[in-house]
C-alpha cells in the first residue's frame, strides 16, 4: 500500500509492483560495499541518505556513491545493457540516466577538449541570482562556480551549498528557485515560440526545496518535472509550484501567481506504472508522498 497523505480531497491512489529479482545493496559506516551490478535489472539501496545526497563518481564502468563514512561500489554499473535504476526501500528512485548525469563521464573535460561544435551543449537559461555558493557540472564533467548572468546548459547538474539560494530563468521564461543543499539535473529543454505545441521541458529534482513558476512551455507543450517519488505532469496551465524532496519523499503544493493571482494545477504520476496519484489544484492542500512500495 502506498503511503500518501493528502489534505483537501480523496486520494486517487497508486500501487507499485514488488521488486522481484532486484539486488539489495547497503553499506555499514566505515566501509565500502562492492556489488556486481553487471546483470541486475534494478538495484535497491537501503540507505536513502546515501542514495539521494551522496556523491556520485564514475571510475571506468563502475559507479561509486559515497556520503560521509558510507560508500557503495557498483561494479560494471555503466556496462550493464539493462541500464538499472537505483531504488530506495520506499520505492523512490534515481534513474540510470540521472545517476549517469550525477556521476559525469569517464573522462571529464574530454568533450570540451575535442572542440567539435556538434558536441557543444545548448544554452537553455541563465542565473538570475545567487546568494552563497552554487555549481554547475557540465555534461563533459567539468564543474563551474555559478555567478549572476552565467549561462546554464542542457545536461547540467545544478547544486547549491550550505546557506545558499539560487534563481535560474529559462528560455521559455520558466523560473526556478533552489534552496540550500539542493540538486537538480537539467535533462532537456526544447523551445520554439513558433511551435509551442512541440516544445518540451524535462528536469529531474534530486534533493532539496524548489519553487518554480512555469513559463510558456507548460500551457501548450509538455513540461515534466521528475522527483524521486513522483513525476509532476504540467499541461495547459502555468502554476507556481513549491516542491520539497528529502531522502526520496516528496511534499507538493501550489502558490498563486504573484502578478495575476491565478492558481494553476498539475498531476502527480507514479514513475514506474504511469498511474496518476492525484492532482494538486488548490492553495489550501498539500500532497505528501512518502512511499510507493
Amino acid at each position: 500500500m502506498s503511503s500518501v497523505e493528502y489534505i483537501g480531497s480523496d486520494l486517487i491512489g497508486t500501487t507499485k509492483e514488488q521488486f522481484g529479482d532486484s539486488l539489495s545493496a547497503f553499506s555499514k559506516p566505515g566501509q565500502m560495499l562492492s556489488i556486481d551490478a553487471s546483470a541486475s535489472e534494478q538495484l535497491q539501496i537501503q540507505s536513502q541518505e546515501l542514495l539521494f545526497i551522496g556523491t556520485y563518481e564514475r571510475s571506468a564502468d563502475d559507479l561509486i556513491i559515497s556520503s560521509g563514512s558510507e560508500a557503495i561500489l557498483l561494479i560494471n554499473f555503466f556496462a550493464n545493457p539493462q541500464e538499472p535504476d537505483l531504488y530506495a526501500p520506499n520505492g523512490a528512485k534515481i534513474t540510470f540516466k540521472t545517476a549517469s548525469s550525477l556521476a559525469g563521464p569517464a573522462a571529464p573535460g574530454q568533450y570540451a577538449q575535442a572542440g567539435s561544435d556538434g558536441n557543444q551543449p545548448q544554452q537553455i537559461g541563465k542565473v538570475l541570482k545567487v546568494d552563497g555558493t552554487a555549481t554547475a557540472k557540465r555534461s563533459d564533467g567539468t564543474e563551474h562556480v555559478l555567478e549572476v548572468d552565467d549561462p546554464v546548459f542542457q545536461g547540467d547538474v545544478i547544486e547549491t551549498g550550505d546557506a545558499t539560494s539560487l534563481g535560474i530563468s529559462f528560455l521559455d521564461e520558466t523560473v526556478f528557485s533552489m534552496s540550500a543543499n539542493a540538486k537538480m539535473v537539467l535533462d532537456e529543454l526544447i523551445y520554439d515560440p513558433s511551435e509551442a505545441d512541440k516544445s518540451s521541458m524535462n528536469f529531474s529534482l534530486v534533493e532539496g526545496t524548489f519553487v518554480f513558476a512555469a513559463g510558456k512551455i507548460a500551457p501548450n507543450g509538455s513540461m515534466n518535472v521528475e522527483t524521486p517519488i513522483a513525476t509532476m505532469g504540467i499541461r495547459g496551465t502555468t502554476p507556481k509550484v513549491t516542491v520539497s524532496t528529502e531522502f526520496g519523499t516528496g511534499e507538493f503544493s501550489l502558490l498563486p501567481d504573484p502578478d495575476t493571482g491565478k492558481v494553476g494545477s498539475y498531476v502527480l504520476i507514479n514513475r514506474d506504472t504511469g498511474q496518476i496519484i492525484g492532482r494538486v489544484s488548490t492553495l489550501d492542500s498539500k500532497w505528501v508522498v512518502t512511499s510507493l512500495s
